[in-house]
């Protein structure tokens, strides 16, 4: 078990908790909103690209919960070490 990863991941949960990442995130959910509409959408390749598009918003908007579940695994090796 690394205490540094585990350091790591505390201080991005502390980042998450700044008016500026409820910013960012506000950000991000409208882009997702604009770009999910899928009326304007001709052809398949249209639909994967706008797929494409919706890829690294809803990774940054599933922040959160990708560092608590990383950080609980982290602290429950630490707890067997």
């Amino acid at each position: 078990m690394n205490e540094a990863d585990i350091l790591h991941y505390e201080q991005i949960q502390e980042m998450l908790l700044t008016q500026g990442w409820k910013n960012v995130e506000k950000e991000m959910a409208t882009l997702v909103d604009a770009i999910e509409g899928i009326e304007a959408v001709k052809s398949v390749e249209d639909l994967y690209y706008k797929k494409g598009q919706l890829n690294i918003p809803r990774l940054i908007l599933n922040l959160p919960h990708t560092v608590d579940s990383a950080l609980e695994v982290l602290k429950e090796e630490s707890q067997d070490d």
